[in-house]
């Protein structure tokens, strides 16, 4: 009798059955040892119950329970599973037995996905948890192999699908090849929505037999798409691009972006000079910076343009283009426009560009006075500041004219911007300004003449006539002050109060005039001086003596409305009358205080008659001690009023 231990080691030596791959046998050992490692089972009766448990199951049996159900280890259920995939299969993760019912199922799916389109190994495996390696398997045994017209590492492709794809495939760009639209080739078009490599390799093929038979594939342009391959009809192709170039040279199209046409027939331009070649033999057709555009519809446009012009006097060359024009050609259009509107004329009138803007000649001239016009305005606003303010220098500022021109009047506005007018304007403005300057300084001339040239010549040529020449050096000094300090910053200031000091040179000379009579020594030289000075920086003219005779009649005339006032007071009545009486047969007028009355009236004794001169001393001490009647004060009123007529008559004493 052999031992249990016998028996193990006996086992030892026996062959392990047939390899038919590596760690793969397709016949069982005619012994195998049990899970327990205490007993053995046949081959054949262990073959036995796993025929009847795969046959017998409907659904997936866990191999680590055909291992407890057949007391086998797992190696040995996946063994018998791969020694006959009639029966069986294994699962992707070799974790699970396909019975034989499945096994049937998945053998049926596999011949339908064939009959309907590519089969990606990866793919059905793994839809149908089936372990790889049983693909050869499962082709053999059924016969499918056959039925391929390819097996490779990938995929599996039946002779019926590929049959009918390929003649799906033919049939469409038959119908297609006279067509205008792409044929697409793809999922979405084909039987089993092949993928866009399995469409090529059918196109490849189709190119194979059409150069034996028809060149069906010479008469498209292929291209591989995102999702699918396109096959345009070459005829389509010249068709499509013929349309576009008609359109354009009918005028229905304006322009096409020379780029975008080359890509879209790259098919018949492979570069930029085969396309140059192709337009150069269009006619009716113009490239303007990378654009085709249509020649007969630019005509049209400046046909139009001219018509404005004819109606309007003016037209702005960006208005007649379309608003979807691209800027990449807006330019160069408009300036074609441009061109052939300015070959024309408009009766005989030569056209103004400004801008992007065409005139007539008669436009242009009448929007030109009209920016004038403007100018005008603005000059006359910035003389108004400068009378408000000395400090407001006038400038021609072009943001304040365009300011002042209404939004809505487009063309005046850019005219306005417009470097050549802009420069007209500027010398207007000047010139307006110059104007306005030189009537300034005119009446600036004028008033200072009559109310400080002629006044200080009176006065000075009254001091002067004063025999006594202690009594004229007093009244020249107090007439040196009085022009100083009072007269002459008084009409200065007068002046300027009136906007008569306006001009730049009237308000430089007037200001260095001011500063130096402060500074200036207070003698009567001194003060005439600087006066003349000032009046030839003026250019004023010397001192006429009948203007002075005239000016001396109207400073004898307000003496004589001052003393006829009822409020005068007596010293300056008496005053007054003393100065009109000296006035008579005296040269200019004298400018004296009240204390200085006396004196003067002595000067005046050889001259009077007694009676009038004591008269005048009657009045003298009336004044003096304030008890004038309102006959005194008449008698004085009328003696001033015959003096003033004689003065009136001979203009007084020579001057």
């Amino acid at each position: 009798m052999f031992s249990q231990d016998d028996i193990i080691e006996i086992h030892g030596f026996l062959p392990p059955g047939k390899q038919i791959q590596s760690g793969i046998y397709d016949e069982l050992p005619l012994l195998i040892k049990t899970v327990s490692g205490q007993s053995f089972v046949t081959g054949s009766s262990l073959r036995q119950a796993f025929e009847h448990m795969v046959t017998g199951e409907l659904n997936r049996i866990p191999v680590s329970s055909a291992s407890k159900r057949l007391g086998v280890d797992a190696s040995t259920i996946s063994q018998l599973v791969r020694s006959d995939p009639t029966l069986a299969l294994l699962s992707r993760d070799q974790r699970n037995i396909i019975a034989k019912q499945e096994r049937n199922v998945i053998v049926k799916t596999l011949k339908k996905s064939l009959e309907q389109g590519v089969v990606i190994k990866n793919q059905f495996t793994e839809q149908n948890d089936v372990e790889v390696e049983n693909i050869p398997s499962l082709l053999q045994v059924t016969n499918i192999k056959d039925s391929l017209a390819y097996d490779t590492e990938d995929y599996l492709l039946g002779k019926t699908y590929w049959t009918t794809l390929s003649e799906t495939a033919s049939e469409k760009l038959v119908a297609g090849k006279n067509g205008l639209e792409e044929v697409k080739l793809g999922p979405q078009t084909l039987p089993g929505a092949p993928p866009t490599w399995l469409v090529r390799q059918c196109l490849d093929h189709l190119g194979r037999l059409s150069r034996q038979e028809t060149d069906l594939l010479e008469q498209f342009y292929i291209e591989d798409r995102e999702n699918f391959i396109g096959c345009t009809p070459r005829i389509s192709t010249t068709s499509r691009r013929d349309k576009l170039i008609a359109a354009l040279q009918s005028g229905e199209m304006l322009w096409l972006n020379r780029e975008e046409f080359t890509e879209t027939f790259k098919e018949l331009y492979t570069s930029p000079g085969d396309l140059d070649t192709y337009l150069s033999n269009i006619a009716s057709l113009e490239l303007i910076d990378n654009f085709i555009v249509s020649d007969r519809k630019l005509s049209e446009l400046a046909a139009a343009g001219l018509s404005k012009i004819h109606d309007c006097g003016y037209i702005y060359i960006p208005a007649i283009l379309p608003d979807s024009m691209p800027l990449g050609i807006r330019s160069g259009a408009e300036a074609n426009l441009m061109q052939r509107i300015q070959q024309e004329t408009i009766r005989g009138d030569a056209l103004v560009r400004q801008g992007d803007y065409l005139l007539t000649g008669q436009k242009y001239d009448s929007q030109q006075q009209a920016l004038l016009s403007f100018t005008e305005l603005h000059a006359k606003n910035q003389w108004d500041l400068l009378k408000e303010n000395s400090e407001n220098e006038p400038r021609f500022q072009q943001a304040a004219l365009l300011a002042s021109i209404p939004e809505d009047d487009h063309l005046l506005r850019h005219l306005a911007e417009q470097k050549a007018l802009v420069s007209i304007a500027s010398d207007h403005f000047a010139s307006i300004i110059s104007g306005f300057e030189m009537r300034n300084e005119h009446d600036f001339s004028t008033f200072w003449t009559e109310k400080a040239l002629l006044r200080i010549h009176n006065y000075h040529e009254g001091v002067r006539a004063i025999s006594d020449a202690r009594l004229s050096e007093q009244l020249s000094e107090l007439l040196s002050v009085y022009l100083q300090k009072d007269f002459l910053p008084d009409i200065a200031s007068r002046s300027r109060a009136q906007g008569l000091v306006c001009s730049r040179r009237t308000r430089k000379n007037l200001t260095r005039f001011e500063a130096t009579l402060k500074t200036s020594k207070t003698e009567m030289s001194s003060i005439i001086l600087t006066v003349d000075k000032f009046s030839k920086k003026q250019g004023l003219a010397s001192v006429d003596e009948d203007a002075a005779k005239e000016a001396k009649k109207i400073l004898v005339q307000d003496m004589v409305r001052r003393m006829q006032k009822p409020k005068t007071d007596a010293p300056l009545m008496f005053l007054s009358l003393v100065l009109i009486l000296f006035s008579r047969n005296h040269p200019g007028i004298i400018y004296a205080t009240g204390k200085f009355a006396p004196k003067l009236l002595k000067q005046l004794k050889a001259q009077l008659s007694s009676e009038d001169y004591e008269e005048a001393e009657r009045l003298k001490e009336l004044a003096k001690t304030g008890k004038l009647a309102k006959d005194d004060r008449d008698r004085m009123v009328h003696m001033a009023e015959q003096v003033s007529s004689c003065v009136q008559e001979t203009g007084g004493g020579k001057n």
